[in-house]
């Protein structure tokens, strides 16, 4: 049976294609300090440089996650439990939620461990509606941003405040042994902290060193003191 050189060169080529298009696999597993796998905790698996990829899913009953199809590279694991004491493993660096895997490369037996923090809380009273109010496109921008800045130098800002009348609350599962910094930066408002008066309005932040006020309010993994911030026009 005589092969026409043509059909040769198409299955050579499409041969060539799947095997170049051969993907990765991650499989591994979500538990706690104790050894207590976590079921249905999301993961996202995000390749960390370009082209950018990233893989969605749910931990399985025994804790443990498949992250098929995955273009080689190196990978972040990022677990996410809301409303949970357990911090994120991708915004407090941990070594191993990182990946590196080849074309056509299965890695399983990924172990990664989440830690219990303490529970940070920002108070923004704003009776005068300041923040929430609408301006125009010639009025000067007016609101407060709030962050936490860890051992990467990275500020993670607070966001997805619950709002109770005048008041939001912001909260952060923060490490209880990393120093770390509380920013603060009021533009076209005045900012002041219940407890230690006026914030300046210099973009520097507002610091407390988890070190040494940590040890004082909190040993281990719990709640830390609430700290509370009223804005008001940056005029009176």
């Amino acid at each position: 049976m005589r092969v026409h050189w043509r059909v040769l060169a198409c299955a050579l080529l499409v041969s060539g294609i799947g095997l170049m298009a051969q993907t990765a696999r991650i499989k591994g597993l979500i538990q706690t300090e104790d050894g207590t796998p976590v079921a249905g905790s999301n993961v996202l698996v995000v390749r960390t440089r370009t082209p950018p990829f990233n893989s969605a899913l749910v931990t399985a009953q025994d804790g443990t996650f498949d992250a098929p199809g995955l273009p080689a590279g190196t990978y972040r694991i990022c677990p996410d439990i809301p409303s949970s004491q357990y911090l994120s493993p991708c915004t407090w660096y941990d070594p191993n939620a990182i990946v590196t895997v080849q074309d056509g490369q299965e890695v399983d037996g990924v172990s990664i461990t989440l830690h219990q923090g303490s529970t940070i809380t920002v108070v923004v009273k704003d009776p005068g509606g300041l923040a929430q109010a609408k301006h125009n496109g010639n009025d000067p921008p007016q609101f407060l941003f709030i962050a936490v800045k860890g051992p990467k130098k990275i500020p993670y800002p607070l966001v997805g405040g619950i709002q109770n009348g005048s008041s939001t609350t912001y909260q952060m599962v923060v490490p209880t042994d990393t120093p770390l910094k509380l920013i603060v930066f009021p533009v076209g408002l005045a900012a002041t902290e219940d407890a230690a008066g006026e914030v300046p309005d210099t973009g520097k932040g507002y610091d407390f060193s988890q070190a040494r006020r940590l040890a004082q309010f909190s040993s281990g993994p719990g709640t830390l003191p609430t700290f509370q911030f009223t804005i008001s026009n940056k005029h009176n």
